[in-house]
């Protein structure tokens, strides 16, 4: 299903009131990872008029269906979680590829810099961290009959990656390439050990807590800019 068709379902299939802004291709597909076996997972934002979102009905602020696989975040959600560095939402915000927008959709990509600060690298280093920890202790890797599961090693190194990605320049990391690409390849492929997995993890989440240290992002998200894009969308008439 190519992009179109899947903002057109996701349309359909939304909860009445709200306006898709954002709809992107996301998981193994995005970050050039996949196989024949492979879901196709689109990640987005919607967002509702203002009336829902100040009136007393509690409404779901995430949407989610399947065939294909999409989930869209209100767009208050979103910009929150992309303030807290939720690694999805930074790499849905930051696509630049098989991506769909509308005007809010455009606006909100032309503010994402103000969601990155020095604390955008926590997420990456507290999932990836916590896992490396469980391996270390002898805990599974998310097993499945016996033998480690190569779909979360490729998972942990790649966020580990990233996270050393954003901290040293300031970027969003979403398709690897090159020798990592490589590297992520082979270990989904099963060709790397669950021993030589955990010495690479070690190895890495070393180098992320030097890179946070030494990270030249901001010491806080520029929310001034988030509050007015938010306030301003919200304010809109035709909403």
């Amino acid at each position: 299903m190519n992009i179109n068709n899947v903002f057109g379902f996701a349309r359909m299939k939304m909860s009445a009131g709200g306006e898709i802004c954002l709809i992107t291709l996301a998981g193994s597909r995005a970050f050039g990872l996949a196989d024949e076996s492979s879901d196709t997972d689109w990640r987005g934002v919607f967002v509702r008029p203002l009336k829902d979102i100040v009136g007393l009905k509690d409404l779901r602020d995430t949407q989610e269906s399947k065939e294909p696989d999409v989930v869209l975040h209100e767009l208050r959600k979103f910009c929150k979680l992309a303030v807290k560095g939720n690694p999805t939402i930074l790499e849905t915000l930051f696509s630049d590829e098989d991506i769909a927008v509308n005007k809010i959709g455009f606006e909100l990509q032309k503010i994402r810099e103000s969601f990155l600060w020095e604390g955008s690298v926590k997420p990456y280093f507290g999932y990836a961290g916590d896992q490396v920890r469980r391996m270390t202790n002898g805990k599974s890797l998310h097993t499945a009959k016996g033998k480690y599961n190569t779909k979360y090693a490729v998972h942990i190194i790649r966020l580990l990656h990233a996270g050393i990605h954003l901290a040293k320049t300031g970027k969003v990391m979403i398709r690897p390439k090159g020798k990592l690409l490589g590297i992520l390849k082979r270990i989904k492929a099963g060709q790397h050990s669950f021993e030589a997995v955990l010495t690479e993890s070690e190895s890495l989440v070393n180098e992320l807590n030097g890179a946070m240290a030494a990270s030249k992002l901001p010491e806080a998200p520029n929310e001034k800019t988030i509050n007015d894009f938010l306030y301003a969308t919200y304010s809109r008439k035709e909403l």
